[in-house]
C-alpha cells in the first residue's frame, strides 16, 4: 500500500489540529489521549472500537503511526470518496505528504478494537 495512502492515522490528532466534532456527531467507541506534548512532539494514543468513528479533521504532518493492533480502516474524504486501509499490529509508517493531511475521517470496519500511536512532529 502507498505510503500516501496512509491515513492520517493520526487521525487522531492534537489538539492544534483536531476540529470539534459537530454536536450531532456520535463518537461513542471513538478516544484519544495526549500522552506527550512538548515544544519538540505531540504523542496521542487513539482506540476505536469495532464500528466507530472519529471527527473529520485534517491531521498535520510529518508524523509517525505505531499500529498496537491489527488494523481495518475506511477513510472518508471530505469529499465523500473513500479508501480502505490495512495495517498489521507492529506495522509503523511515516507521513509527510499531502494527502495524508487531507481532511478525513476513520470507521474501524475490523472486527477487533484498533489502539494506534501518532507522534506528530513539530
Amino acid at each position: 500500500m502507498k505510503r500516501s495512502a496512509l491515513i492520517a492515522l493520526g487521525l487522531a490528532l492534537a489538539p492544534a489540529v483536531l476540529a470539534e466534532a459537530p454536536a450531532s456527531a456520535d463518537l461513542s467507541g471513538y478516544s484519544r489521549e495526549i500522552v506527550v506534548n512538548n515544544s519538540k512532539v505531540t504523542v496521542i494514543k487513539a482506540t476505536w472500537l469495532p464500528g466507530a468513528t472519529n471527527p473529520m479533521i485534517r491531521i498535520s504532518i510529518p508524523r509517525v503511526v505505531y499500529f498496537a493492533t491489527k488494523t481495518k480502516f475506511k477513510r472518508t474524504f471530505a469529499d465523500g470518496s473513500t479508501r480502505m486501509l490495512s495495517f498489521a499490529a507492529g506495522q509503523t509508517i511515516y507521513e509527510d505528504d499531502q494527502e495524508a493531511s487531507a481532511e478525513s475521517s476513520l470507521t474501524n470496519v475490523g472486527t477487533g478494537t484498533v489502539q494506534l500511536v501518532t507522534v506528530l512532529l513539530k
